[in-house]
């Protein structure tokens, strides 16, 4: 291969070329230039990157480790090398290189997808019988988010809701954790503590028992005076002589002596220490080949790893001295042994840190996270919580999602919809669920082909019961390609894959709501559907790229991130839907998105839908003539009277006309077309006038009337200057005339 990005030599201590390093990768241009984009739009300038070549920082020129980027990897050796091999936690990263002993060339390739953080490689090889280790780390860098400020801010909110489940076992990448929230147990900061620390754990142990402490202790022991050497307590001596002139030869007496002893309290409190960690070490390597031999994920070389750590505290309890000591029972006072003995002090030292894990703010501990796609999902979902919230929906209550310990003893989430938090506001309720499965097994709202399971479902539930839904996709991806005939400028603007708006199109058709108790049983609850992406926007000025989309079709997506305005249009969205006038049921049915019918077919939100309005001043005296007779045959009155950026479809909701003359209604005229045309499209025989202004406005195809029994009165009049047209505007339904004879009697279904 040629024009690597990365190269290095090792060097031997005769300056004999060991190996060399060399690394390549497609593309790289293309993230390094998103990565800096994504920094300068926050102001930021690209910070020194580096590796790490057996622990010690090599700086890097640029930065060439990305996400969702593979990389060709391959140690060329100069020396006659055997057992070369890669000993990385996961099998599957192992099994990935092979090593070609005629060329003496080890090569495999890695996909770094969505793990972030440091990626270790860690090589052995042998020359002449002689094992030599090798350890290549880099850090593989987001270039759709900011390393350092977006990602600790995501951690932060899902760890006040869901602390510890963004921790796994073992990953590709690890990251530096450094404060905890609590000091709950949790299995695998313990185990990446230890990880650290073992080293010097090990060597602590090797100088306690190269010169382990005694203590003079006083030893009380039973002998025959015969037996007894050096001088005797002249107390013990009158009773030997007593019992001697009595007789009795054969009687033991009670003496002391002083005996170096190990079995001291900070003996014990070593032993304390080595048979714990001893112990959970065994559980972690006993449960995780169990739950290995599952799936085969963890190498050989974790768990050779893990053997290695056991093996110093075996061998420091088989030491003679540790077969002296008893059993911890705490310290009865500050030990200077403990706080000040080499050895000792340092075995204290790593206990302190290992029971409190990381409740020091100054340790750095590496442990593997779960990928930047699984912590964006879960931050979209509490992000959207936190929209409901500062809209003023509170909080009712929340069953949130049981945190479930794996086999690895990693945290994973279940319960979905019935993990679910749930908020009211003006008798209005709103649940908002995680990660819902929807099969055909469901009752009430079902998916009759496939399972489908968006990431989030936010469902909105009226006080006559009446449901509709959102739903949400969180997709950790940003568009770099697109189909031949697209103009979308990627280079520039951050849009999301195609793939992640087609699915948010399967989702609303997918998913079916049942009522038994209703004659159509079945109806299409999922008002919008739409993904949340990590795109970068000054949100307070620019307009998202999907907003006409959103309002056309219901489908969509969202720039989503955690900087002051990274939620903007998604709140005001929520803003929009679910907050607003009494109406509001009726304003979300006659949205755009709602009322996209099947061809050849109209929906209604109301059944017999009527508008009551005044004739209107200027009309001919043919048109007043026919209207008086019931021969009207045509109305036409302004767009802009119905005020609505959805006035369509108000318009086209209504049936019946109820035309007031002189303050009166006597007929009521069936609606048998609606067209919008601009005034001076309309003749003067449709409207009873000419105008040649180009202002849009509804024309009404009249049928023949129906006269009502008893006259409607009190309709309000223009007044001397031809206004107050609006106050004669009604909108109700024809069951709501019945028996009415004013006006102001008469309900209306919209303000």
């Amino acid at each position: 291969m040629d024009n690597a990005i990365y190269t290095y030599l090792a060097i031997d201590s005769a300056d004999s070329i060991v190996f060399k390093l060399s690394i390549y990768s497609h593309h790289l241009s293309v993230r390094q230039l998103r990565y800096v984009q994504t920094l300068q739009k926050r102001g930021e300038e690209s910070p020194t990157c580096y590796v790490k070549i057996n622990g010690e920082k090599q700086p890097l020129e640029n930065p060439i480790f990305f996400e969702n980027s593979r990389y060709d990897i391959e140690w060329e050796f100069h020396q006659d090398v055997k057992n070369v091999q890669l000993k990385h936690d996961l099998n599957s990263i192992n099994n990935a290189f092979r090593f070609n002993a005629n060329k003496q060339l080890f090569t495999g390739s890695i996909e770094t997808a969505n793990d972030i953080g440091w990626f270790t490689l860690r090589l052995s090889y042998e020359i002449n019988s002689v094992t030599y280790p090798f350890d290549f780390a880099f850090e593989v860098l987001p270039s759709k988010m900011d390393l350092h400020q977006d990602l600790p801010a995501m951690y932060q909110d899902i760890d006040a809701e869901y602390p510890l489940w963004r921790f796994n076992l073992a990953e590709k990448t690890s990251q530096n954790v450094s404060d905890s929230l609590s000091r709950e147990h949790f299995p695998l900061f313990w185990l990446a503590q230890f990880q650290r620390l073992q080293e010097d754990f090990a060597h602590a142990l090797n100088v306690i028992a190269n010169s382990p402490h005694h203590r003079l202790q006083t030893v009380e022991k039973y002998q025959k005076a015969e037996r007894m050497k050096g001088k005797v307590p002249e107390r013990s001596a009158m009773k030997i002589r007593n019992d001697f002139k009595n007789g009795l030869y054969h009687k033991r007496y009670a003496i002391t002596e002083k005996r170096l002893s190990a079995d001291t309290p900070e003996n014990r409190f070593v032993k304390m220490a080595v048979v714990r960690s001893s112990q959970i070490l065994s559980k972690f390597d006993r449960t995780l080949r169990q739950e290995n031999a599952k799936n085969d994920r963890l190498s050989a070389a974790f768990f050779e790893r893990l053997h290695s750590w056991q093996k110093p505290l075996k061998q420091m309890q088989h030491q003679p001295f540790m077969q002296q000591v008893g059993e911890f029972q705490g310290l009865m006072k500050e030990s200077l042994v403990l706080q000040q003995r080499s050895g000792y002090s340092r075995v204290f030292q790593i206990w302190q840190e290992l029971k409190h894990y990381l409740n020091l703010f100054e340790n750095q501990t590496e442990i593997s996270q779960k990928s930047v796609a699984e912590i964006y999902e879960v931050w979209c979902f509490l992000a959207l919580r936190r929209c409901l919230l500062a809209l003023g929906f509170k909080e009712k209550f929340k069953n949130k999602a049981n945190l479930v310990e794996s086999g690895d003893f990693s945290l994973s989430m279940r319960d979905g919809i019935r993990g679910a938090f749930h908020f009211e506001k003006d008798d209005i309720r709103i649940r908002l669920a995680h990660e819902p499965k929807f099969t055909k097994q469901n009752r009430t709202l079902r998916s009759f082909v496939t399972p489908q399971k968006p990431d989030i479902f936010l469902e909105m539930t009226f006080p006559n019961q009446q449901r509709y839904i959102w739903l949400f996709d969180a997709k950790y991806r940003i568009k770099t390609e697109q189909e031949q005939g697209e103009n979308d400028d990627i280079e520039h603007v951050d849009y999301v894959p195609d793939d992640a708006i087609n699915q948010m199109h399967r989702y609303r058709d997918a998913l079916i709501l049942l009522n038994e108790n209703e004659l159509n049983p079945k109806s299409r609850p999922v008002f919008g559907a739409f993904a949340l992406y990590p795109g970068f926007f000054n949100q307070q000025k620019e307009k998202n790229p999907y907003q006409q989309a959103i309002e056309q079709v219901g489908i969509g997506a969202f720039a989503l991130l955690p900087t002051p305005d990274g939620d903007h249009w998604l709140k005001t969205f929520l803003q929009e839907k679910l907050l607003g006038t009494e109406s509001l049921q009726s304003q979300l049915l006659l949205q755009h998105e709602a009322r996209i019918a099947d061809h050849g077919t109209q929906q209604r939100v109301y059944s017999n839908l009527v508008l009551m309005m005044a004739l209107g001043e200027d009309r001919s005296e043919q048109y007043i003539s026919d209207f008086k007779q019931g021969k009207l045959k045509w109305y036409h009155t302004p767009v802009a009277t119905f005020r609505l950026k959805i006035a369509d479809y108000l318009a086209s909701e209504i049936q019946f006309l109820a035309l007031a003359f002189e303050g009166n209604i006597e007929r009521i005229y069936p609606v048998k077309r609606i067209e919008k045309l601009k005034r001076s499209q309309i003749t003067f025989e449709q409207a009873g006038s000419q105008n040649p202004s180009d202002e849009e406005y509804y024309l009404f195809e009249l049928n023949k009337p129906l006269r009502l029994e008893q006259p409607i009165l009190g309709v309000p009049q223009l007044d001397a200057q031809g206004k107050g047209f609006r106050h004669s505007i009604k909108l109700t339904t024809l069951d709501k005339l019945d028996d009415k004879l004013m006006f102001d009697e008469i309900e209306a279904v919209w303000e």
